[in-house]
């Protein structure tokens, strides 16, 4: 996968700052079917994206 990029890093997220994509594999373990989202993602989500960016911010 790394193999196209010219530099890349990886850094460590605790799970209190990574809420967002906890509760989307959670949501997804729910259903025995794929789903996608074409546009926006819900409400929900979007929140906690915005609550995750705050515990980035120095």
């Amino acid at each position: 996968m790394l193999k196209g990029f010219t530099s890349y890093r990886f850094e460590f997220v605790a799970r209190e700052g990574n809420a967002t994509a906890h509760a989307m594999a959670f949501e997804g373990m729910k259903h025995s079917e794929d789903s996608f989202w074409v546009e926006d993602a819900s409400l929900k989500f979007l929140e906690l994206a915005d609550l995750d960016r705050r515990f980035h911010q120095p």
